[in-house]
């Protein structure tokens, strides 16, 4: 398995994008309005440079597992992390999110729906994600880790702001 990672718009990576928008179709079921999202953030955020994704190819280059992420000052955020059913339980999901967390720091915000959880659980605790609330979006639950702006609200602005420049130091 090859795992790549990617930053910014690539005018030769059409066909990838395209292939991407396909396979990961099936989070639409659980969170609207996500090829609208796909098409209208997450594109033109590749082009704005604040968007990346990292790749699960198989040996012979199929796609077979992606993340999506936002990378901004004021977010790190896994916003898609998805590996083909036909591909899952082979560890695809462990290097997925390794690269992740090469990519945007040990603490990135990362939201799953109640229905997805138990598939996701495992994963998260092995890499110390941290519950930090839970909320309701129209009819279904969501679960939200490593929200900084939870403990903002939790601990205080001081140390988190302390925290957060001692992960940007650790780059």
């Amino acid at each position: 398995m090859q795992i790549k990672s990617y930053f910014g718009y690539h005018e030769e990576h059409k066909g990838l994008y395209r292939t991407l928008f396909t396979m990961t179709q099936p989070v639409g079921e659980v969170y609207d309005n996500y090829a609208d999202w796909f098409k209208r953030v997450f594109v033109p955020g590749l082009k704005k440079g604040e968007r990346g994704y990292i790749v699960a190819k198989e040996e012979k280059g199929k796609v077979v597992g992606c993340a999506l992420l936002k990378d901004t000052p004021n977010e790190k955020k896994i916003c898609t992390l998805f590996v083909r059913s036909d591909w899952r339980g082979r560890g695809v999901g462990t290097e997925l999110m390794k690269s992740c967390l090469k990519a945007l720091g040990p603490k990135p915000l990362l939201t799953v729906s109640h229905k997805n959880f138990p598939q996701f659980k495992p994963l998260l605790q092995r890499f110390g994600f941290e519950l930090s609330s839970k909320r309701r979006v129209k009819d279904r639950i969501e679960y939200c880790f490593n929200d900084q702006r939870a403990e903002v609200i939790e601990r205080g602005l001081i140390p988190v702001l302390i925290q957060r420049i001692r992960q940007l130091r650790h780059k």
